[in-house]
């Protein structure tokens, strides 16, 4: 879909959307997405150092990026506040999207299912240092029958 606070769509024959910064923005009550990245014809976009509070998107992401090229989705935070509303995910990244960085965005406990939702497939990418996904906390896996355990750093 297209729907959110902050929309950026570009489909059938109209023009291109390139080089849109949607950056250092307190995005406060919005209602399903607060940034939606939609469009074959839309490239070149940064969505970086954003606060985002009460998103009230159960069923999608804060951050949608779908089909899209050359995006950079970093260091935003997720937060609850007084409507004590959470997406599914911070960030929700579908098909069609071709290099993507996605790094250090923080979802802390403010999330229904996970801070990231990768859909994207076998594609030019780069998702580090999202807290609560990767990296995942430190836990020892005992592995078969064997003495050793496995550390997930």
């Amino acid at each position: 879909t297209t729907d959110g606070a902050i929309v950026m769509a570009s489909t059938g024959t109209g023009g291109a959307i390139s080089s849109v910064w949607v950056r250092n923005s307190n995005i406060i009550n919005p209602v399903l997405s607060a940034v939606n990245v939609f469009g074959d014809n839309v490239d070149n976009i940064s969505i970086t150092n954003n606060t985002i509070v009460d998103c009230d998107n159960g069923l999608g992401g804060a951050i949608i990026v779908n089909a899209a090229d050359n995006i950079d989705v970093s260091n935003n935070t997720l937060k609850v506040g007084e409507r004590n509303k959470k997406p599914a995910y911070l960030v929700e990244i579908l098909a069609g999207v071709i290099n993507i960085i996605c790094s250090n965005n923080n979802a802390a406990s403010a999330v229904l299912v996970s801070p990231i939702l990768d859909d994207s497939g076998d594609v030019v990418k780069s998702i580090t240092g999202n807290i609560g996904y990767n990296p995942l906390p430190q836990r020892s896996v005992v592995v078969g029958a064997s003495p050793y355990t496995y550390k997930n750093t």
